[in-house]
């Protein structure tokens, strides 16, 4: 899902690269800079398996 995200392929999603930025994509982004790393996916990813 990323991959097809990052439309410029630079490691990050940024606000323009997410079409309709749900809430959860917003929930995604610790730092509040904008953007969605794959660091961040993975730490959501991470602390909410279940």
């Amino acid at each position: 899902m990323f991959s097809r995200l990052d439309k410029n392929v630079d490691g990050a999603l940024t606000r323009d690269e997410m079409a309709a930025p749900a809430e959860r994509l917003r929930t995604l982004d610790t730092d509040q800079d904008g953007t969605v790393t794959r660091a961040e996916a993975r730490a959501y990813r991470r602390a909410n398996r279940s």
